[in-house]
């Protein structure tokens, strides 16, 4: 049962973010206990992850997203030790390319179809579990299930660790001041954040706990300004990756 929830989890948490996720092949492949995927230049056999454009749209800020690809991103889930061991997530090469709303013409039924698409996400939120729980079931079953499938996705969600390694954002803006468009971005080439006690030393999270601490580090976070505007945001994704990459060579 607990394979269920946690397949359930990761393929909608994924979901909202990747626009080319093929959630038969991500089951399959998950119980395993590790999942790969990435995208490679040249490498037919791997897949290529990228990003929906309504993939910032439940944080309500106010630009759009042009185009964005994760290089690779693996999942290692302790199938038989969930309840002590913690689920890890590593990512590396993330890269965003995004500018303003008002940069693009309003379309009205693309703006239907992105505000329907939040909407199912936060009803999705109050009902993941429910197609755990059987018409068969009795109440009192259900209430324990309910319980159960709770307790573990807080212990998976206080223990899990991540590992994110070169993300690159950048901000397009032509629409400012026309006569001189420019760009900006942030780089960051490390951040990670595991599961510690009150003094910040590692552990394992056992009891469910009214306080979890994290501690996050990052490493080498840098931000740059272009009033020389150069735009990437026509290439394509191969394209635009190096030259994200070209930028900090």
């Amino acid at each position: 049962m607990f394979e269920a929830v946690v397949t359930g989890f990761v393929n909608k948490f994924l979901g909202e973010y990747i626009s080319n996720l093929e959630k038969q092949q991500l089951n399959i492949a998950i119980w395993n206990g590790t999942v790969i995927l990435v995208r490679r230049i040249g490498d037919v056999k791997l897949k290529n992850l990228k990003l929906r454009k309504d993939a910032l749209d439940k944080f309500k800020l106010p630009i759009n997203v042009y185009e964005g690809c994760v290089e690779e991103l693996i999942l290692k889930i302790p199938w038989q030790n969930l309840k002590s061991q913690s689920v890890k997530v590593f990512i590396n090469g993330v890269y965003l390319l995004v500018g303003s709303k008002e940069e693009n013409k309003y379309d009205e039924n693309e703006a239907k179809e992105r505000e329907y698409r939040l909407k199912m996400q936060m009803l999705e939120e109050f009902e993941m579990i429910s197609p755990l729980q059987q018409k068969s079931q009795t109440e009192e079953e259900k209430k324990r299930n309910e319980s159960f499938v709770s307790q573990l996705i807080t212990k998976i969600v206080d223990n899990v660790q991540v590992v994110i390694k070169d993300i690159h954002v950048r901000y397009e803006d032509r629409i400012s001041n026309p006569k001189k468009p420019f760009s900006c971005g942030i780089n960051l080439t490390e951040i990670s954040a595991v599961s510690t006690n009150e003094r910040f030393e590692e552990i394992f999270v056992e009891n469910i706990a009214q306080v979890v601490y994290k501690l996050l580090k990052m490493d080498c976070f840098s931000v740059y300004w272009e009033n020389e505007y150069v735009g990437i945001s026509g290439d394509d994704v191969s394209t635009m990756i190096e030259e994200f990459k070209r930028i900090f060579d």
